[in-house]
Order: structure tokens, then sequence, then C-alpha cells
């Protein structure tokens, strides 16, 4: 069960982050930079591609049980790509 819901987790997180950065991109890089729009499996490519390059800080160094692991997940879900996506926002509405 455990890992079937971080797994999960995982992929969802990377949906999500995938669908703030085609919209983004839509915004921002086609019109200033005249590429084109990103589809949406392209989005969640770069996306995972972009979480390997970045390294991973783990503060605690025992062993974390897969709920912490998963509410950690959960919290980065609901706490990252909606605040940018709402930033984005509002700078869009200024170009």
């Amino acid at each position: 069960m455990s890992f079937i819901a971080i797994v999960l987790l995982g992929v969802v997180e990377g949906v999500v982050h995938g669908l703030v950065l085609k919209v983004l991109w839509g915004w921002f890089v086609v019109s200033l930079f005249h590429l084109p729009q990103l589809t949406i499996a392209s989005a969640i490519g770069l996306t995972y591609v972009a979480s390997m390059l970045r390294p991973v800080h783990e503060p605690n160094i025992e062993e974390k049980e897969w709920w912490d692991t998963f509410w950690d997940g959960i919290t980065r879900l609901l706490g990252g790509p909606p605040v940018i996506f709402v930033l984005g926002w509002v700078v869009h509405l200024f170009l």
C-alpha cells in the first residue's frame, strides 16, 4: 500500500507540475521567444527531467514512515504549483 501510494503521488505530482508548465510556457515562452507550444506529454517529461537535475535535500537522516513521505508530497503538490500558477497569471495580466 505504501509503495503504491507514493508512486501514485509521484505520477499525480508530475502531471500537475506538467500542466502548470504547459500553461506558463504558452503564456510566456511562446510569445517572447516564438517557440512552439508544449504538449501535455512533453511538459510532464520536462518536469521529470528538471526534477532529476535538482538536488534533493533531506534534513532528517533517520528513516521516515511512508505516510510522512506521502504527506510531504501532498503539501508540495498543494503548495507549489498553485502558487506558481497564480503568480504567473498575475504577471500574464500585465503583458
